[in-house]
């Protein structure tokens, strides 16, 4: 599951996540219309262009503001991505893990 949002909406909370410091959960279709979805810590929203700190790929890339398909903020209060949100490279849901061992742990 990707994020979704209306372009004003995207482009908005992007600028919201760059002011914040905020990270934020987006959805991303790379050159060859391959979907992903990324947890990104926005540092810079300029000329088309996003560049943040990918966590799925532990570095900073730069993002192709057209090829965002939507955002979302992360909305628990331990920082975990929301379900779906996030895998790692061995193909692991990261959020779905982090979920589940929060809620274990409250119970």
């Amino acid at each position: 599951m990707l994020p979704q949002s209306v372009a004003s909406d995207t482009i908005a909370t992007l600028h919201e996540a760059v002011a914040a410091n905020r990270a934020v959960w987006i959805g991303y279709l790379n050159a060859q219309g391959q979907a992903s979805s990324r947890i990104i810590e926005p540092l810079r929203l300029a000329g088309g262009y996003l560049t943040a700190f990918d966590h799925r790929h532990d570095e900073v890339r730069t993002f192709a503001v057209h090829r965002i398909t939507g955002v979302a903020a992360l909305e628990s209060a331990d920082g975990a991505p929301p379900d779906g949100a996030a895998t790692d490279r061995a193909g692991t849901d990261v959020a779905d893990e982090a979920i589940c061992s929060s809620r274990r742990s409250t119970r």
